[in-house]
């Protein structure tokens, strides 16, 4: 998959996330086990993407055990991802959609 990612490839993480805010290409695996630590029991599902000028907004269905609790959280977060020429760019994270909207039409 990393012929998918263009050599400058940006991660950036929500507001709300504990960790760095930014992640290029090299550090994702980084983030997985940051997210591993932070959420011992996550899931991940896309349940829609749609086209935003040159981005697509993916709604991203979430369930997830911190691991400072036994209780389950739910939720709805918002990535939007930039590409060129079937290259990846860059990835956002967002809690709202109204937000993620906005910076997909730049």
């Amino acid at each position: 998959m990393r012929s998918d990612f263009a050599d400058d490839f940006t991660w950036h993480q929500r507001a709300e996330w504990p960790g760095r805010a930014v992640y290029t290409v090299d550090d994702l695996p980084t983030l997985w086990e940051e997210l591993d630590e932070v959420y011992p029991e996550f899931e991940l599902k896309a349940v829609e993407y749609f086209e935003a000028g040159d981005a697509v907004v993916v709604e991203v269905h979430t369930s997830a055990r911190p691991s400072s609790s036994d209780e389950r959280v739910e939720g709805v977060i918002w990535h939007v991802w930039q590409l060129t020429d079937g290259v990846l760019q860059n990835a956002h994270v967002y809690t709202e959609r109204s937000d993620a909207l906005v910076a997909a039409r730049g």
